[in-house]
C-alpha cells in the first residue's frame, strides 16, 4: 500500500520525458524490427502487442464476414511513437506506438456449389497502434507489454483521400510520431505549418531533415532529405499524392476519394506510402540499429 507520504510521487506522470527514456524505447523498438510474431508476442517475449478486435475489417474480400483468424507473424517496422509518459515509483515508461506487422488471415467460404473451401493471404498495408508498458531495468529497455491487452489496426491499400490537402495533412500527422520531432513542441509547431509548395529543415540532434513539398493541381511531390552533421553524405525519400482516375470514374470525389500517396522506395515494402516517410526517418536517425533478419517458420 502506497503511504500518504509517497501518494503525490505514486500519481505523477512526466509530462515532458527525460529524452534518455525516450532513447531507450526507440532503441528497443528498433531492435525488435524483422522478429517473428506468435500471438503477439516475439520469440523471446521481451515484446508483447494487444490482441486486435475486429481484424476481418482489413480483409478486402466479399467474404471478409467468414474469417476466423488474423495472425501478426513479423514486425516489420515501426512508425514511432507519442504520449510518453513514465510512473517515478515504478519506473515503467509507456507509450502510444504505431508498428507495421505483416499480417496473415485464414476463413472459410461457400464456393458456387455449396462446398466448404478455406482461403487465406497476407493483409497488406496494416499499422498497429498500441499503448506498451516499458520496462527498465538497467539503463535500458527490456520489456514491453499492452497496457490493455487490446491493440487497434487500421491501414488499406491505395487508400483515396478526398483532397490532395487532406494526404498532405496525413504524411505531417505521421512524421510527427518521429520521437525526435513530435516530442519537440517546437519541431512540431514548425512542421504543422509547412504547405503545399514550401520546405522546411529540423534539427534533429546530429541530423538535419530537411522537408520540400512542390505542388500544383495534379498533386504534389514531397522530398525528404537526411544528412548527418559533418558528413557529406545525404540520403531522400519521394513520396508523391496524385489523382487516380480509376478510384473514381463517375467524377465524385465526394463519393468516390481519388487521391492516392505512393512511394517507389523500397520502405513501401514495409509501411503504407502515407505512413512511409515516419518509418524511413527514424531508420535513417538509428543507422546503427539493423533491422533483424525475419525468422524462419
Amino acid at each position: 500500500m502506497v503511504s500518504l507520504q509517497e501518494l503525490p510521487e505514486a500519481v505523477f506522470v512526466l509530462d515532458e520525458p527525460d529524452a534518455s527514456v525516450v532513447e531507450k524505447i526507440e532503441a528497443f523498438l528498433r531492435r525488435a524490427v524483422g522478429s517473428s510474431l506468435e500471438g503477439g508476442r516475439t520469440p523471446d517475449g521481451t515484446l508483447s502487442i494487444g490482441e486486435i478486435k475486429d481484424a476481418g475489417e482489413l480483409v478486402d474480400e466479399w467474404d471478409a464476414d467468414q474469417i476466423h483468424d488474423v495472425s501478426l507473424v513479423r514486425l516489420k517496422a515501426f512508425a514511432g511513437f507519442n504520449e510518453v509518459s513514465i510512473d517515478r515509483l515504478t519506473g515503467v515508461a509507456s507509450a502510444q506506438v504505431f508498428l507495421c506487422p505483416e499480417v496473415e488471415y485464414s476463413g472459410w467460404a461457400l464456393d458456387a456449389d455449396g462446398a466448404t473451401r478455406t482461403h487465406s493471404g497476407r493483409i497488406p498495408d496494416v499499422i498497429v497502434r498500441d499503448v506498451l508498458n516499458f520496462t527498465i531495468e538497467d539503463g535500458a529497455v527490456v520489456r514491453a507489454e499492452s497496457a490493455s491487452g487490446e491493440a487497434v489496426a487500421f491501414g488499406r491499400r491505395n487508400r483515396g483521400f478526398g483532397e490532395a490537402d487532406e494526404a498532405f495533412s496525413e504524411l505531417l500527422d505521421a512524421l510527427t510520431l518521429v520521437p525526435a520531432v513530435g516530442l519537440n513542441p517546437e519541431l512540431s509547431a514548425g512542421l504543422a505549418d509547412l504547405e503545399i509548395g514550401g520546405d522546411l529543415t529540423l534539427t534533429l540532434g546530429g541530423h538535419f531533415l530537411t522537408i520540400t513539398c512542390d505542388g500544383s493541381g495534379d498533386g504534389w511531390v514531397a522530398t525528404l532529405v537526411v544528412t548527418k552533421d559533418g558528413s557529406g553524405s545525404a540520403a531522400s525519400l519521394e513520396v508523391t499524392c496524385q489523382w487516380d482516375p480509376s478510384k473514381n470514374p463517375y467524377g465524385m470525389p465526394d463519393l468516390f476519394p481519388a487521391w492516392v500517396v505512393y512511394t517507389e522506395s523500397e520502405v513501401s515494402d514495409r509501411a503504407p506510402a502515407e505512413w512511409a516517410a515516419p518509418v524511413w526517418v527514424i531508420e535513417q536517425l538509428m543507422p546503427n540499429e539493423e533491422p533483424s533478419a525475419p525468422s524462419s517458420p
